[in-house]
């Protein structure tokens, strides 16, 4: 037997495909999910993908992290944006910090951003403080900016996600601003990111995480130069095109 949840995400998908002509995913992982996991038929429903467009006209932001919570210039300000949610790998994210060498880690500020309820936020510190990391680590909150402008403060954002991601959208506009990035191999990832453009580890993997902070905080000049190879490749994800791209599809619609 199903899972409730699943049962139920099933019931829904049947009833709303019977007034759909199509369906737009923002990614081929998603739309293979919805084939394998939704069990949509796209014999019969369509289902074409149009990635999520994002604003790529950059500029010079006013925000800045350092200044806002006391962080050293000479720290090595590495940050991970999002509701802290477990699947998120905060923890995993935590603890690759505590397995630095030691003159790399005591260099490291790490920035947890984004909205928590109590709980998880003080399960997080009371990992850090266990792992020796308590001072290093710094909870900013949910911030009332534009992503760009806080990720532009970053020497390396980390996207630690463990599970699905379809596309991670903090992580294409970090790119978009020239910040360095660090991202698990999980779903939509390998569409638009690889180790020409940032640094990969596999999901789950404390490890893996570690030793890409390490190699970015070692290799300065090296990850800018990715950084700045991602700043071309995300271009394709101007949300200009997607828009163009979304018209067109209502437009063949139109048409049938």
């Amino acid at each position: 037997r199903l899972p409730f949840r699943q049962t139920l995400e099933l019931l829904i998908d049947r009833s709303m495909s019977k007034f759909c002509t199509s369906v737009i995913a923002t990614s081929r992982a998603t739309r293979k999910s919805l084939i394998d996991t939704r069990q949509f038929d796209v014999t019969k429903l369509p289902v074409r993908v149009i990635y999520n467009g994002i604003n790529l006209d950059t500029k010079e932001y006013e925000f800045d992290l350092r200044e806002q919570f006391g962080v050293s210039p000479s720290s090595f300000l590495i940050g991970i944006l999002g509701r802290l949610e477990p699947y998120k790998g905060h923890d995993e994210l935590v603890r690759a910090v505590s397995m630095l060498p030691d003159g790399i880690r005591q260099n490291i500020t790490l920035c947890i951003i984004g909205g928590s309820d109590n709980v998880r936020k003080n399960e997080i510190t009371a990992l850090a403080s266990s792992l020796g990391i308590g001072e290093q680590v710094v909870f900013t909150g949910y911030i009332n900016t534009t992503p760009q402008e806080i990720v532009s403060s970053l020497d390396l954002l980390i996207q630690a996600t463990q599970e699905f991601e379809s596309p991670g959208l903090t992580i294409l506009e970090a790119m978009a601003v020239g910040t360095p990035v660090l991202a698990t191999n999980v779903g939509a990832v390998p569409e638009f990111f690889d180790t020409s453009v940032g640094v990969l580890a596999h999901p789950g993997s404390i490890l893996d995480l570690s030793l890409g902070i390490q190699f970015a905080s070692e290799n300065r000049e090296e990850i800018l130069m990715r950084a700045q190879a991602a700043k071309l490749r995300v271009m394709q994800f101007d949300e200009r095109i997607m828009a163009h791209e979304i018209r067109n599809e209502l437009s063949i619609l139109e048409q049938l």
